[in-house]
């Protein structure tokens, strides 16, 4: 009908792609922010093997005047990996920093710390039914990290460390590799990018499609099922 080709129709073609378009970015951002605390967990390194591997026994390490036997450092960092910041007042406690099995920890060191004034508070726990150490609540921001080196004494068990926390909106501290932070972090980081320079370009070309809109119905289904393929692609990579 030449009612659709009127070009007040053409303009409200234009705003209602103008619309549909900003509510799309907007339900897209809200449902790609998360809170995320995860950690990494280093090798473990036996001090008494790195001078001689056969005779270890001939060489003493001593830790403020007091000997340990069997020595061995590991690192484990805490990074926040989300786009959200974790606030103070978002723990229900402090963060804990376990082994599991009861050792002798001789030391643990904030060694390092992003950004360099991150305020970090630690204090021992133990001896008794946990081995470890907490870490009082602080603001994490995205991309915030905590590293730290533990001194312990082998006593033949190979112990594992692990972090438990409770804060809003994220269900458990999660461990996972190296290897896995940038896959996590860059796949929503480069959905982003894409859907903000995809934004620009569509405001660009709104005033065509708003005509295509107005003058043919196919167009129109083009994009409701064009819509329907970046829902599903989405759940299926980040859900």
């Amino acid at each position: 009908m030449d009612i659709f080709r009127d070009a007040s129709w053409t303009f409200v073609g234009v705003v209602l792609a103008i619309a549909a378009l900003l509510v799309t970015i907007y339900g897209i951002k809200k449902q790609i922010a998360k809170k995320s605390l995860i950690y990494t967990v280093g090798d473990q390194y036996p001090l008494y093997l790195l001078y001689d591997e056969k005779n270890h026994t001939r060489v003493k390490v001593l830790f403020d005047e007091i000997e340990v036997k069997k020595p061995i450092t590991i690192d484990l960092r805490l990074k926040n990996l989300g786009n959200m910041p974790i606030n103070e007042a978002d723990f229900a406690g402090p963060i804990k920093i376990l082994f599991s099995s009861p050792v002798r920890i001789v030391s643990s060191q904030i060694i390092d710390v992003k950004p360099g004034n991150l305020p970090v508070i630690e204090s021992p726990i133990g001896p008794g039914s946990e081995y470890g150490i907490q870490l009082a609540p602080l603001l994490l921001n995205p991309g915030d990290s905590i590293s730290i080196r533990f001194l312990y004494e082998d006593d033949g068990t190979i112990p594992e460390l692990s972090v438990s926390a409770r804060i809003s909106g994220i269900s458990e501290v999660k461990r996972i590799l190296h290897s896995e932070i940038g896959r996590d972090h860059v796949l929503p980081d480069l959905l982003f990018l894409a859907v903000d320079y995809a934004g620009v370009g569509s405001l660009v070309g709104l005033g065509v499609a708003g005509t295509l809109i107005a003058k043919s119905e196919w167009f129109g289904r083009f994009l409701y099922f064009c819509q329907l393929l970046f829902r599903f692609l989405y759940r299926r990579l980040f859900e």
